[in-house]
């Protein structure tokens, strides 16, 4: 008898949390390591920490939820029903391999920040997440394309 989280005798998974089985963790240099630390530093509690990814092919980054926190769509559902929920604090995953994460990391000073802040956008509206200044995420864009 097959439930709602399992086709054919395979579990469903969520790709945008955490899974409970260890997870492959792809192997970083001394730079990268570095990189990750200093991403997290500037972001602070926003993140609950900073990680590089095995899940990413094509995008630059995420954001990624622990296994036992409700998703995105579930918390939207739950507080438009009146139901407080508290903040969240995702980890924010890096593809290494990605050119906007290469670049990242030749970038210093206030460009890097203004950097990591686009990238963490980037990540919220992935999600389906609005960033918290709107306009301010598409003049970056704007010079970023420029």
């Amino acid at each position: 008898m097959s439930t709602l989280f399992e086709f054919k005798g395979k579990s469903f998974i969520n790709v945008a949390k955490t899974s409970n089985e260890a997870e492959e963790k792809p192997k970083t240099t001394k730079d990268q390591n570095e990189l990750l630390i200093k991403v997290a530093d500037h972001l602070g509690e926003r993140v609950s920490e900073v990680l590089p990814s095995s899940r990413l092919k094509d995008s630059a980054c995420c954001l990624v939820l622990q296994s036992n926190e409700p998703g995105i769509q579930l918390r939207k559902i739950l507080e438009a029903a009146g139901q407080k929920m508290g903040d969240v604090v995702p980890i924010f995953e890096l593809n290494m391999k990605h050119k906007l994460i290469k670049k990242l990391s030749k970038i210093d000073g206030k460009d890097f920040k203004a950097f990591v802040d686009f990238l963490y956008d980037y990540a919220v509206i992935a999600e389906g997440g609005s960033p918290k200044d709107p306009s301010k995420y598409l003049r970056q864009l704007d010079k970023y394309l420029s």
